[in-house]
């Protein structure tokens, strides 16, 4: 799956040059970083309207729209975005300088701290501990 400034979404096979699947619509805004889901059924999508929306990455690649992260600020700069190993937590950076966290699966903000004074635009969980940052 890939996303343009275009404020669309495709879905690719990996032997054939054109999508499988376009999504396109009205309310949708540039999605700027992606993150998949360590159950491989979701893909988790930095939207440029200060939220991170969830799409299925399986064959009907459709929107999940109870799965939607609210709280931080993204607008007008590619903010990363990244899911905990054992699935159960997202992690976002800010315009702000701040590090927000969320429960996957109630979507709720966990906590969200202050990293430093300028945008933060990468994070990454430890590589081997599965929800340590």
């Amino acid at each position: 799956m890939t996303t343009s400034d275009d404020k669309s979404l495709r879905a690719w096979d990996y032997n054939i040059p054109v999508p499988i699947k376009y999504i396109a619509e009205p309310y949708m805004y540039p999605m700027t970083r992606a993150a998949p889901h360590p159950s491989g059924k979701y893909v988790a999508y930095q939207s440029s309207d200060n939220q991170i929306v969830v799409y299925g990455a399986n064959d009907k690649f459709r929107q999940n729209r109870k799965k939607s992260y609210r709280g931080h600020n993204n607008a007008g700069t590619a903010i990363d975005v990244a899911v905990s190993h054992d699935g159960q937590f997202l992690a976002s950076g800010d315009t702000l300088g701040f590090v927000a966290f969320w429960d996957w699966k109630t979507c709720k903000m966990y906590h969200k701290l202050k990293a430093g004074d300028e945008a933060v635009t990468c994070v990454a969980w430890h590589p081997q501990e599965s929800s340590k940052f």
